[in-house]
């Protein structure tokens, strides 16, 4: 065999052992169950209510929503999901059920004291991973503060057995100002340095990945973990635009031994943006642009991919 075949074999066989699982975090805007629900401040999203939220609309948005996480997986659907801004269990299992059934997707979901009901979620596909633990990590805020969302915490475990621990967060708005609404962000912060924390003293090659909506622009907080989003924040990008700004709120955080296999991106394709006609440029195609109903829109936010490459021996 010529050496030339043999250097074609050699590249092959690297390829071929090359695996990547891609990980998408998405700040769904307000899927709401169209209902009301009394235990939850949510009469807007109802067929009532001053949104006119209606079947047919929720049954829209769940549609868009597969369409992203199909578009965003390209030939591979995306192994883990984590979304934001989902009131109700009812409203993943219909997801999963009526427009992911081609992927074996299950979910999870704890019910948060955040008075509206938009809670955390995790959608996983069984082909992909193996759910290990699941739980929400509730977030202290000071006395009179209103309740933040719980932070949700999953393991999985991937298809060579190594475990990988994940945290879906949603921390607290801006509400108020970006300095007065500060110190709850932080205390979510604290939170989930203390977990990354106590995994990491457990075992130092511990994979961790932090994902979600931080209602802030990138830092680098978490040691030692890595913000995959800090290099892009530089640019004049983002995934969420208000008055023409760009933020870049939606977030990954990894933990040392993920860091020389993963890659961190925006999905921005065409279809999730429209003219910024108060502005220059392109904005994300949200559901509502103030009252008026987009029925091609998607949401206020763009997701976020992470890809982790691995070599398997």
């Amino acid at each position: 065999m010529t050496r030339h075949w043999l250097l074609i074999l050699c590249l092959a066989a690297s390829v071929c052992s090359a695996q990547t699982l891609r990980i998408m975090s998405y700040n769904v805007e307000n899927l709401f169950y169209p209902e009301q629900d009394t235990t939850r401040v949510d009469e807007d999203f109802t067929p009532d209510g001053t949104r006119r939220w209606s079947h047919t609309r929720y049954r829209q948005k769940l549609a868009h929503i597969a369409e992203v996480m199909a578009n965003a997986g390209q030939w591979n659907a995306p192994a883990i999901v984590g979304l934001q801004e989902v009131e109700e269990a009812r409203c993943l299992d219909d997801l999963c059920t009526y427009h992911l059934r081609s992927h074996r997707f299950r979910y999870v979901h704890f019910d948060s004291p955040d008075v509206r009901g938009i809670d955390v979620a995790l959608l996983y596909d069984t082909t992909q991973v193996t759910l290990c633990a699941a739980r929400p990590i509730p977030v202290p805020l000071p006395e009179g503060e209103r309740p933040t969302r719980d932070v949700l915490y999953t393991s999985f475990f991937v298809t060579d057995s190594t475990l990988l621990h994940v945290f879906t967060c949603h921390l607290p708005s801006q509400l108020g100002g970006s300095k007065a609404s500060a110190a709850r962000r932080e205390a979510a912060y604290q939170v989930l340095q203390m977990h990354a924390d106590s995994l990491l003293r457990l075992d130092s090659l511990s994979r961790i990945v932090i994902m979600g909506d931080f209602n802030s622009d990138p830092q680098p907080q978490l040691a030692p973990l890595t913000n995959l989003m800090l290099p892009l924040a530089k640019a004049d990008i983002g995934t969420e635009k208000y008055r023409g700004h760009w933020s870049l709120l939606d977030q990954f955080f990894v933990s040392p031994a993920l860091m020389p296999e993963v890659t961190a991106r925006i999905f921005d394709a065409d279809f999730l943006l429209e003219p910024d006609e108060g502005y220059l440029g392109r904005r994300p195609k949200r559901t509502y642009n103030g009252f008026h109903y987009q029925k091609d829109g998607y949401s206020d936010h763009l997701p976020i991919i992470l890809e982790w490459t691995r070599t398997r021996p």
